[in-house]
């Protein structure tokens, strides 16, 4: 049972392919999680035979971009959509003001109407 606690979260099964989470190193030195394809037989080397039917299971990939309320599963398909690290503060926000102003010009108050349908 510990096992499944450690690793199972590791894994995750879309369809019938078998992918293995992991953390990719980037240059800047961070690190982004990606899903890479894994073999089963591979898997079970790994773990023990019991491991495999403690995997997370879904039917398939979907695309639900939601700021607000997000998902990381809906119904029995996986979010590909990752929700933002941020999240909006009131206040003061002169550069990006001004930055914005530069983008859209007179059509300002539009341009932020896009902005905030687009959150």
């Amino acid at each position: 049972m510990k096992e499944k606690e450690q690793d199972s979260g590791r894994y995750v099964r879309i369809g019938t392919t078998l992918y293995k989470i992991v953390r990719k190193p980037l240059l800047s030195g961070d690190s982004i999680e990606v899903r890479v394809p894994w073999n089963y037989e591979t898997l079970r080397q790994d773990h023990s035979k019991d491991f495999i039917s403690q995997i997370e299971k879904f039917d398939g990939f979907c695309s639900v971009p939601d700021h607000i309320n997000y998902q990381h599963c809906i119904g029995t398909f996986l979010n590909q959509y990752e929700a933002i690290a941020y999240l909006p503060s009131e206040g003061n926000c002169p550069v990006t003001m001004e930055f914005l102003e530069h983008l859209f010009g007179e059509q300002l108050e539009m341009g932020l109407d896009y902005l905030q349908l687009l959150y």
